[in-house]
């Protein structure tokens, strides 16, 4: 198995070698860094893109990447949206930045289609929010199956903590992040 050490920096390493946190993701950061002049979504750097990349450029042959957030992560899926050897699986609400439509699963006839593979849940604000449920059931039912079948040698996960209950912006009313002790994936 592989461990992103920080982004930029992929090795070899045991099962037993606890996950590495970077914050923020910075998943609106395109492969140009940031769209005319300033920070997209506040995001000038792609920590988890660079990570990717990194473990591409080690020898890694497939890499999965896990975005939940109440904001698609525009930036991480055009950097991928054609590499077949990268899986971009995103949970978000049909806000900023108006991406991430689930018929944005990769380029038409290339090895990439299907590497794409986006959740956009309604409008939170106009629309009953998405519940710990409905990030179980589409992880369950859809996500996890397809990154099984994917096999990724390593997977990186990029954490919004906005679709939480009782976040500023916006409340998807998620108690946990989905992938913590007591979240979804416990």
């Amino acid at each position: 198995p592989h461990v992103a050490t920080r982004p930029g920096h992929v090795r070899d390493t045991s099962a037993t070698t606890p996950p590495v946190q970077v914050r923020p993701p910075g998943h609106h950061a395109s492969r140009d860094g940031f769209e005319g002049g300033f920070a997209e979504g506040g995001c000038f750097y792609n920590s988890v893109a660079a990570a990717a990349a990194a473990a591409r450029a080690a020898g890694v042959e497939r890499v999965a990447i896990l975005d939940w957030d109440v904001h698609h992560g525009n930036g991480t899926q055009e950097i991928f949206y054609e590499d077949s050897r990268v899986l971009y699986a995103s949970l978000h609400a049909d806000l900023y930045p108006g991406t991430g439509a689930a018929a944005e699963a990769g380029p038409a006839d290339a090895a990439a289609t299907g590497r794409n593979v986006n959740v956009m849940w309604p409008d939170p604000t106009r629309y009953p929010a998405a519940s710990d449920g409905d990030y179980r059931a589409a992880l369950d039912v859809l996500l996890l199956p397809i990154m099984r079948a994917f096999d990724p040698a390593l997977v990186l996960v990029s954490a919004g903590f906005d679709a939480a209950a009782g976040a500023r912006r916006i409340n998807l009313l998620l108690s946990h992040p989905p992938i913590t002790n007591g979240g979804l994936l416990e």
